[in-house]
């Protein structure tokens, strides 16, 4: 039984479309929490790190609206080993959990975990995740572009799994050691202004990817390490998103540029990559990986294999030039380029192929040559052996012997 079914089964759902609202009722009852959860965690997968998100993804996701494309889990796994040792987290359009649930199990030493979620159908399953998990934290349901608060879940880590309470004020005076964020890409939002835009200045209303980068690195410590997963535009879009990726540079915020293979998303084709920003990057350079051929491919989609991850990994740290795979870029390199970050600009993938011997191919033209004129010759003497029973067709077979004669003799000519 697949884990949609089996919801249906223990919420008493008969329909999928009940499961959303049944399952947040019940975490919200501290009689029936316990038990529920723990159904779901003897029949979780742990190789699988968000149960619910590929059943949410088909049922009820919003690509068209809300353009929500949830992390697969290699790409989830990656992120977690990027980030160094973390005592809080914050994850920026949650979805069901995949980046913090990944990020949890490859960091046991969070003690307090924010996630920020706009759509309502994703939040019980997000919570759920997070209560698996016995965490401290809270669930900001609002949408995190306006500032604008619906509701705000607090968790508490208890015996078993987190209790669940509804308040509806967010703990704003938290930054965090790590910002994670898949937000929905290029998504048509209002610019308003305010103190996290002042500096950088608004993102288009027609893309605000840019606001969203802002909106997280608002939420990051001085020494934190941000990672957001975005669409490629951003690295060579100009007019104001141009102004905003120059005014991070300069400020030495942007820290690495990752490009990542197609096709890793359920519903979507297109190659993401990953921003690194820092507050406090200590560096005037920027470190450029491509990483768009570190993939396995599984039927129609690609997959992060472990070896991918971990070259990824340890070229981030090494921090080095590595030949068609990495470059660390200056700024004034940067600037000569305009602000583009595009990677093919700094990563030469190009394998140059081997000189060709002329010498040798034509002294195999000629080998393969002798030979045709050889095996044409045994035919023909082959064929000047072949004798008919049928007096009538002994012209005709003569006349196609001396035909065949003067092709082999034109040939060898």
């Amino acid at each position: 039984m697949n884990i949609k079914e089996f919801l249906k089964e223990i919420l008493k759902c008969r329909e999928n479309h009940e499961i959303p609202e049944k399952l947040l009722n019940i975490l919200l009852d501290a009689n029936s929490r316990e038990h529920i959860l723990h159904l779901i965690n003897e029949k979780k997968d742990d190789k699988v790190i968000d149960v619910f998100r590929d059943m949410f993804q088909e049922e009820q996701s919003n690509r068209k609206e809300l353009k929500q494309d949830y992390t697969p889990d290699g790409l989830s796994s990656l992120l977690a080993k990027l980030s160094g040792n973390t005592k809080n987290l914050a994850d920026v359009c949650a979805g069901t959990g995949s980046l913090t649930v990944a990020f949890l199990k490859a960091h046991p030493e969070v003690e307090f975990v924010r996630c920020e979620e706009f759509s309502a159908q994703p939040i019980p399953f997000l919570l759920a995740n997070l209560a698996l998990m016995n965490i401290d934290g809270e669930v900001v349901h609002g949408d995190s572009l306006t500032q604008e608060v619906f509701k705000v879940y607090k968790l508490k880590r208890s015996k078993n799994f987190s209790e669940i309470q509804i308040t509806d004020i967010p703990n704003n005076e938290v930054r965090f050691d790590t910002v994670l964020s898949n937000p929905p890409y290029s998504m048509k939002w209002k610019p308003a202004n305010d103190e996290r835009f002042e500096k950088y200045g608004l993102a288009p209303a027609s893309k605000a990817d840019f606001a969203f980068v802002l909106h997280a690195l608002s939420l990051l410590k001085p020494s934190g390490n941000l990672f957001e997963i975005l669409p490629h535009g951003v690295l060579f879009r100009g007019a104001k998103e141009g102004k905003i990726r120059e005014q991070l540079l300069e400020d030495g915020v942007i820290a690495s540029v990752i490009g990542m293979p197609g096709k890793l998303f359920l519903n979507t084709p297109i190659p993401t990559v990953i921003l690194n920003l820092k507050k406090e990057c200590n560096t005037s350079d920027v470190l450029f990986i491509d990483a768009s051929n570190e993939f396995k491919k599984s039927g129609k989609q690609n997959i992060l294999e472990q070896a991918n991850i971990d070259r990824i990994v340890d070229t981030y740290n090494l921090r080095e030039f590595v030949d068609r795979f990495a470059y660390l870029c200056s700024l004034s390199e940067i600037k000569e380029n305009d602000f583009n970050l595009n990677i093919p600009r700094y990563v030469d993938t190009y394998v140059h192929e081997e000189p060709v011997d002329l010498e040798q191919i034509f002294s195999e033209l000629l080998q393969v040559k002798k030979e045709i004129s050889e095996t044409e010759e045994k035919l023909l003497d082959m064929f000047s052996e072949l004798v008919t029973t049928d007096e009538s067709n002994i012209e005709k077979m003569n006349r196609e012997k001396e035909m065949l004669a003067a092709i082999v003799k034109h040939k060898g000519s």
